[in-house]
């Protein structure tokens, strides 16, 4: 019985740290975003410590899709928590054919 609850208690406390995901909501009828200019610097900032192949342009254009859902849910980054306007240049920069500019 102590096992038990023992084991109990430990998934408790494994799953009471789960950061909580708020689904953010992006406002792109603000100026057009930039890869190098909005971008980059929230990649070099907040992800490259974990995700050095998110260095570059093309490796970040090919996991768009997965980046900007795991930034909208709150996913990632894991360890932080972006600002709404570091989420908002990553999101509407997908959202609008994500150039490489």
């Amino acid at each position: 019985m102590k096992k038990i609850l023992t084991c109990l208690f430990i998934a408790f406390l494994l799953f009471s740290c789960k950061k909580e995901a708020e689904v953010f909501v992006p406002n792109c009828n603000t100026s057009e975003k930039s890869f190098k200019n909005d971008v980059r610097p929230v990649m070099q900032n907040s992800c490259i410590s974990c995700h050095s192949d998110y260095s570059s342009y093309a490796n970040v254009a090919t996991d768009k899709a997965k980046i900007r859902e795991q930034v909208v849910t709150g996913e990632m980054p894991q360890e932080a928590t972006l600002k709404d306007t570091e989420k908002n240049s990553i999101a509407c920069w997908i959202d609008s054919v994500a150039k490489n500019n």
